[in-house]
């Protein structure tokens, strides 16, 4: 029995060695302060601005939780994607909460997002009217780079949201010289506020960003019925729904260690 005892001892020893050895994982939900992370999809326009967008977020992160002050010098970065399909279809948010937000009993346990070859999410899919719909990644101007890679994804501001900023992530789109074929272009307000009255010198975007395809092709004026466009038949009409969340990652000496994910939050526009 003793020796039992003893063969026991030795093997929780062991597991505890393993275990602090390793290091025990250490969470933070950054949605503790219900009010850390604030996004709005609502919008049409961007205040005291007189563009006709098509789309408009507006993103805050407040300064409220101090575990703020341990975050990686990229975070907060906005990751944004696509689908093409009524925008009534649904069902991409809840696995994308399951899969990389880390579930429903912890939300606050990502995992960094993962494309197929395809430029699809993986993992993540939704049907309507029989017909499977994915979530895609944009491509820059070139076409080369994907706008999805940590830790800047999307945008990031070049190292980070400031605190205390309001964000508008206003959606227009581009002529191609073909007039046939379009990009998005993304203009990224900073504003000290939300008020309607905008000091001169937050006027202008801080940045415009040409969004292109997954494949890295322009967006056509009637859709096709391959790839991203499966969902249409050729020469339709289509609708582009947008999804932003806001990604946060630990810094190098932070207290906690895993990856958080804000709510996918949707927004959509027509193409006529």
């Amino acid at each position: 029995m003793r020796g039992k005892f003893i063969l026991a001892f030795s093997l929780l020893s062991s597991v505890l060695f393993l275990f602090s050895s390793c290091g025990m994982p250490t969470y933070h939900n950054f949605n503790y302060f219900s009010n850390t992370i604030q996004v709005s999809s609502s919008l049409s326009s961007v205040p005291g601005i007189d563009t006709d967008y098509l789309a408009v977020y507006r993103v805050i992160i407040n300064d409220v939780d101090p575990y703020l002050s341990q975050i990686n010098e990229s975070s907060p970065a906005v990751l944004l994607m696509y689908s093409l399909a009524p925008s009534a279809a649904s069902g991409l948010t809840s696995d994308f909460n399951s899969i990389y937000r880390g579930g429903s009993s912890r939300y606050y346990n990502g995992t960094p997002v993962s494309f197929g070859s395809d430029g699809s999410l993986e993992n993540v899919s939704s049907t309507y009217e029989s017909k499977e719909i994915k979530l895609y990644r944009f491509s820059d101007s070139g076409g080369y780079n994907t706008l999805s890679s940590s830790p800047d994804y999307t945008w990031n501001n070049g190292s980070g949201l400031l605190l205390d900023k309001y964000y508008y992530f206003a959606f227009r789109t581009e002529s191609l010289s073909d007039n046939q074929s379009f990009s998005i272009v993304m203009d990224v307000y900073e504003r000290s506020s939300a008020s309607s009255s905008v000091d001169d010198s937050e006027l202008d975007p801080i940045d415009s960003v040409t969004l292109r395809r997954a494949n890295g092709d322009s967006f056509p004026r009637q859709s096709l019925d391959t790839g991203d466009f499966s969902f249409y038949t050729s020469d339709e009409t289509y609708t582009i729904n947008l999804y932003l969340t806001v990604n946060i990652m630990p810094g190098n000496n932070a207290e906690f260690n895993n990856i958080y994910w804000y709510e996918l939050r949707k927004t959509s526009f027509d193409i006529e």
